[in-house]
């Protein structure tokens, strides 16, 4: 992450320019994601908490992710 970060800001200003728009891209992206394991962890620690699911479909659950 450091290398890469370093890397960007070592581009002349027109290279660094050009590369903005996927930076912002791949950051929303990758938060995106984030959120929606966020989302998905808590909806199956939810489901699990009620009875729901069983340990063994938790588990399954979760080493998808």
């Amino acid at each position: 992450m450091l290398l890469a970060m370093g890397a960007v800001m070592a581009l002349p200003g027109s290279a660094q320019a050009a590369d903005d728009g996927r930076l912002s891209a791949i950051g929303g992206l990758s938060a995106a994601h984030m959120y929606t394991t966020y989302i998905a962890i808590g909806a199956t620690a939810d489901a699990f908490g009620n009875d729901v699911y069983e340990t063994e479909q938790v588990q399954d659950i979760m080493s998808g992710m």
